[in-house]
């Protein structure tokens, strides 16, 4: 590695291609190359970061690819014309490339890309640092508890600064040991068991539950509400209601409770009209074919007529 305390240290092209060949040896199962191709400027971040041996929080959209990196490719130095229309010339080298990340798709490329990037210079192994991305985009697929929604990529993001914030507090180099283990690979490993840094990838209020649960608050205001309205304002919503569909159909009255018929008078001697013996209240006056029964037959009278049946009724 190369460099000055004036310029950020980079590292040579010669060095640069030697790691990509071995780094394309070694994940022979990845194509390394479209949106997997990391920008040379992204490698010259984690060599700053390395050499001075501290972390410092990369985040994702500073890893652009190569290709991005070629079309916005500029001169070292430029000439300018500063607020006080004076030439300056001012060096660009410095300002790196970055990608947006409109979606989750290439938020995750952009991460795998600092992984491999972190992998080619000698911070972390490509598979630790690339676990700890898997933890992350696991959480956006989860489906949510009732009343919760889907984590966002800025739930995500949050996670990401917090593990990286926490490995800058516990790791006291980034050197590779004696042993030939590196300190970061230890680190990736234990971010997922740290309660503060999961704590943001918790589901978040806001889901179908919920708001179906204030649906019945939202009725009850509007019927409120048009409780209030004016006659023509009344007709106008009535009216609404009847082209969505909502109409609302009148429950018809329950019909009146048909009062029993009182049973037909029967005439006694002399052709004057009887009423139905207290004696008999409670029993049936005709039989189960309509005809009329005989008062007389039941009472302990009796009835003059001894045939099956008498003027009355049927014995």
């Amino acid at each position: 590695m190369v460099g000055s305390d004036a310029k950020p240290k980079e590292l040579p092209a010669e060095e640069r291609r030697y790691r990509l060949s071995a780094q394309e040896r070694r994940l022979s199962g990845m194509v390394l190359h479209g949106p997997l191709e990391v920008a040379f400027s992204a490698y010259d971040i984690v060599v700053k970061m390395l050499a001075d041996d501290h972390i410092t929080y990369l985040a994702p959209h500073r890893f652009s690819t190569r290709m991005l990196e070629v079309q916005q490719d500029r001169p070292s130095k430029s000439i300018v014309i500063d607020a006080t229309q004076h030439l300056q010339v001012k060096d660009t080298a410095s300002q790196k490339p970055q990608v947006d990340l409109p979606d989750a798709l290439s938020l995750t490329q952009a991460m795998t890309r600092r992984s491999l990037a972190l992998d080619l210079v000698g911070a972390a192994t490509f598979s630790r640092a690339e676990a700890w991305n898997r933890v992350l985009v696991q959480h956006l697929q989860q489906p949510p508890p009732p009343g919760f929604k889907f984590m966002d990529t800025a739930q995500l993001l949050r996670a990401d600064r917090a593990g990286w914030l926490h490995m800058a507090q516990v790791l006291t180099t980034l050197r590779r040991g004696s042993d030939g283990t590196l300190p970061m690979d230890a680190a990736f490993d234990s971010l997922p068991t740290v309660p503060a840094i999961m704590f943001h990838l918790a589901p978040q209020q806001g889901g179908r539950a919920t708001a179906e649960a204030s649906q019945p608050h939202a009725s009850a205001s509007t019927a409120a509400g048009e409780g209030k309205l004016t006659k023509s304002a009344k007709r106008c919503a009535s009216l609404k209601r009847k082209l969505s569909g909502n109409t609302t159909v009148a429950t018809p009255p329950p019909p009146p409770h048909a009062t029993p018929r009182p049973a037909k008078q029967q005439t006694g001697k002399g052709g004057a009209k009887r009423t139905f013996p207290e004696a008999l209240k409670g029993m049936a006056s005709r039989t189960p074919q309509g005809r009329r029964i005989c008062w007389d037959y039941n009472l302990p009278g009796g009835c003059t007529n001894a045939a099956g049946s008498c003027p009355n009724g049927d014995h």
